[in-house]
């Protein structure tokens, strides 16, 4: 009995031993798994660190080149400003010198027309003098000393008379002479008309018929300042993708045809812009006839 009870202490103690091992070696397996975890985890977390530095940096980058484009644009916007406030400023300090020296000369000329309105009193006044003197020396009045004076001039003057009579026939068959060669110029014109237009107009190529309302601007302001700097007159009809320029003179109508193609390649199309391009014309064809030369 005693070997029995032995037997079952060992076994306790065996089975005691075994559970205690067993819960050591769960417990390290257990801490060991913990351990992987916890390393795995900072693991992740480092890389998305790092993305997310990587991702800022590039989104910062992106920022400032989008802020440095919009400076960009913004100063060249403002430049772009003041370069039109700076020529409509020289345009008016233009005019106003303009309208004062109308004004100037035309205060000079109300001078001048009071000037003679006084002289011309004045003259009257004297002739009336001395018309009253004479009659009063000849003791004749106006008419009969007028009667008088051309009888004396034909008795005296006939054949000078009689050379100024058939001067004043010349005269009269030079007239009729010019009349004939207007009336003749006429119609040489008139017969001459179609060769005229073909030989007085440029055609200028359009890219779009959207250009046309462009070139003719806000209530026209655009196509009068064209024609006004450059003298030719443009004709803006149905004809597809196309302005006519019109004009005698071939250096005229050159020099707007060139502003026209250079402002319908800038895009940009206003009065400034148009004196600005005319300008530039007008040099460039100089220099080609120049060379031509």
């Amino acid at each position: 009995m005693n070997q029995a009870l032995l037997g079952a202490g060992f076994a306790l103690l065996g089975v005691a031993a075994g559970t205690g091992i067993g819960y050591y070696l769960r417990e390290q397996k257990s801490r060991r798994g913990h351990d992987e975890i916890k390393r795995s985890a900072e693991e992740l977390l480092n890389a998305a660190s790092l993305k997310e530095a990587e991702v800022l940096a590039k989104a910062k980058e992106k920022a400032i080149k989008i802020l440095e484009d919009a400076r960009l644009e913004e100063k060249r916007a403002l430049e772009d400003v003041r370069k039109h406030q700076d020529a409509l400023l020289e345009r008016e300090q233009s005019v106003h010198r303009k309208n004062e020296d109308i004004d100037k000369a035309k205060a000079e000329l109300e001078l001048s027309k009071q000037h003679l309105a006084d002289k011309h009193a004045d003259a009257e006044k004297a002739k009336h003098e001395a018309i009253a003197a004479v009659e009063r020396v000849a003791g004749l009045t106006k008419e009969q000393a007028v009667e008088h004076l051309l009888k004396r001039i034909e008795t005296d003057h006939n054949e000078t008379l009689i050379g100024r009579m058939k001067k004043l026939e010349e005269q009269g068959g030079e007239e009729l002479d010019r009349k004939a060669k207007s009336i003749m110029a006429l119609i040489i014109q008139k017969q001459a008309s179609s060769h005229v237009a073909e030989t007085t107009t440029t055609l200028v190529e359009l890219p779009s018929e959207e250009m046309k309302g462009r070139i003719i601007g806000r209530e026209g302001r655009n196509i009068k300042a064209i024609e006004l700097l450059t003298g030719c007159e443009l004709i803006i009809d149905d004809t597809p993708g196309a302005v006519t320029v019109s004009g005698f003179s071939p250096i005229r109508r050159q020099v707007a045809k060139r502003a026209l193609q250079n402002l319908i390649n800038d895009g940009r199309i206003h009065p400034g812009r148009i004196e600005e391009f005319v300008d530039m014309a007008k040099k460039d064809l100089a220099v080609d006839i120049k060379k031509a030369g």
